[in-house]
């Protein structure tokens, strides 16, 4: 640490080659911190950062080979809570990257994210993209996936994220499909069009290619979740399907009230019949 002028530059280094409690354990971590920051709390600071490991673990979390580095900028020196963080951030640049991370049953390779965000005190928006290789979990697999999109934060403490999801050579798991073939019923003589139906849809869901937008959005309190403008899938089987939204911009909503589905619906190909429907709930 060296002091000139009231300007104040740390450093600090962490290097553990190995350690374990319990269910958790660190392998070969390193970090190495260096923050800016003046003796008046008012003035700007800056905080970066380079971090590896070469394996994380907890009773939720493991996460081989991670890296990361960043930098972060402040209006004036926050204090070591999340809030006065987040209202002093005015700029960041960070990145990051795993060979596999395993989260709530889903495994994650070649992981990797990077984003940037730039404004004044609190008021902040920029860039966030993440992509990974092959994702297995309960619901099924992806050959790849990835998020791309704006953030944002206003200093009233709004947030939110608007963006595109991909996904290349996914498949559903087998009780999935036949949950999802439950959405489609027809009454009397119709029921065997709607059996139909749901073994072509059954059979797209084994491997396809999707892409939706989606908006993120939190008020500090209350979160909501959407999926946005046109949501597309087409499978190796031929199958289409073509989600539009309605007037609003949003085909399904979820937020701590329940869940809104409102917009159209079409589907064709793979020998399934032209439907075309609305969809609400």
């Amino acid at each position: 640490m060296r002091a000139v002028g009231g300007k104040v530059d740390a450093e600090l280094g962490v290097t553990i080659s190995q350690a374990a409690h319990e269910d958790y354990g660190l392998d070969e971590f390193d970090l190495l911190a260096r923050a800016e920051f003046h003796e008046d709390a008012g003035h700007p600071g800056a905080f970066e950062w380079s971090l590896r490991a070469a394996r994380v673990t907890s009773p939720d979390l493991r996460a081989t080979d991670i890296r990361t580095t960043g930098r972060a900028e402040f209006a004036a020196v926050p204090d070591a809570f999340i809030l006065s963080i987040l209202n002093e951030i005015s700029g960041a640049v960070f990145q990051g990257e795993a060979a596999s991370l395993t989260l709530s049953g889903y495994t994650f390779n070649s992981a990797q994210f990077n984003g940037e965000l730039a404004g004044r005190a609190g008021d902040v928006s920029g860039p966030f993209i993440a992509s990974t290789g092959i994702v297995t979990g309960p619901a099924g697999s992806v050959t790849s996936l990835s998020l791309a999109g704006e953030m944002q934060r206003s200093a009233d403490g709004k947030a939110g994220f608007e963006g595109k999801v991909t996904a290349s050579g996914a498949a559903l798991d087998s009780d999935l499909r036949a949950h999802t073939g439950t959405a489609f019923s027809l009454p009397g003589v119709l029921a065997g069009h709607a059996d139909a139906l749901r073994a072509v849809l059954s059979r797209a869901l084994t491997k396809f290619d999707a892409e939706m937008g989606i908006a993120l959005n939190t008020d500090g309190t209350a979160f909501t979740a959407s999926a946005i403008g046109a949501g597309v899938l087409g499978a190796a089987s031929g199958l289409n399907l073509t989600v539009s939204p309605a007037a609003n911009g949003a085909w399904v909503t979820v937020s701590a009230n329940g869940v809104i589905a409102q917009g159209s619906a079409a589907l064709s190909g793979a020998g399934a019949p032209s439907v075309s429907m609305d969809v609400g709930r």
